[in-house]
């Protein structure tokens, strides 16, 4: 599934990626070599046996596109955070690049090949991210139109909605369009969709005591639970 429909990616692979990218992605690879012949020579094998196979597949592998997505990132992540550094000033915080861990999972769960073309990774547009921690909502509104006036806004997701918050915990949440404006980091006229957040002190607060409890308690499968804690310990 992913080989066949994910030659953006592939293309990268042997001399284009970071090593340590590429060494994880050579790995990834040969399991899902593993995993697709497993499956095509399994024509005879009863449906249900079938539909156990490609879900344990698609639990262990990897999107290609994804590794190659985290390469393009990783330089575009210092830009961004000076840039955000210099309208925000200490308001503001930066992210590492997102671990290929939590972006695999993100992609499994919110933007699954099955429902959307490949690749559907190109979906995850939160690898590069910040945060703003504002004191007072009426900050929080002077935050948002500075940042509104500075950058193409390509999605909001306003937490204080009812709706947009599921688990009740209030934020804004902005996808813009940034262009570091150095060719040497990415073509010119190209650029990537980076996420903002948009906090009150008080919750940041909260989030950051809750946020392990908050990703166990949303887990579906017992199974989960393990990768989460991998996750957390593993710096990568």
């Amino acid at each position: 599934l992913y080989l066949s429909h994910d030659e953006i990616a592939l293309q990268f692979m042997e001399k284009n990626l970071d090593q340590d990218l590429r060494d994880r992605l050579n790995l990834e690879v040969d399991i899902q070599r593993q995993a697709r012949d497993g499956v095509l020579k399994s024509t005879l094998m009863m449906f249900k046996k079938k539909y156990e196979e490609i879900n344990y597949f698609d639990r262990t592998t990897t999107q290609p596109f994804l590794y190659w997505l985290i390469h393009v990132c990783r330089p575009v992540v210092p830009v961004f955070h000076d840039r955000m550094k210099a309208l925000f000033g200490d308001k503001y915080s930066g992210a590492p690049v997102k671990r290929i861990a939590r972006a695999s999972a993100k992609v499994k769960e919110d933007y699954s090949h099955l429902d959307k073309e490949m690749p559907s990774a190109a979906h995850l547009v939160d690898v590069v991210r910040g945060l703003v921690v504002c004191t007072t909502a009426e900050e929080m509104c002077m935050m948002y139109e500075t940042i509104c006036s500075n950058f193409e806004v390509i999605r909001v997701k306003n937490g204080f909605v009812p709706p947009e918050s599921k688990s009740g915990f209030r934020q804004i949440l902005m996808n813009l369009r940034f262009d570091p404006g150095d060719e040497s980091i990415l073509p010119n006229g190209c650029a990537v969709i980076c996420e903002m957040q948009l906090n009150l002190e008080s919750y940041v607060h909260v989030k950051h005591q809750i946020h392990l409890l908050y990703q166990i308690a949303r887990c579906e499968k017992n199974e989960e639970i393990p990768v989460i804690l991998q996750e957390t310990a593993y710096p990568f």
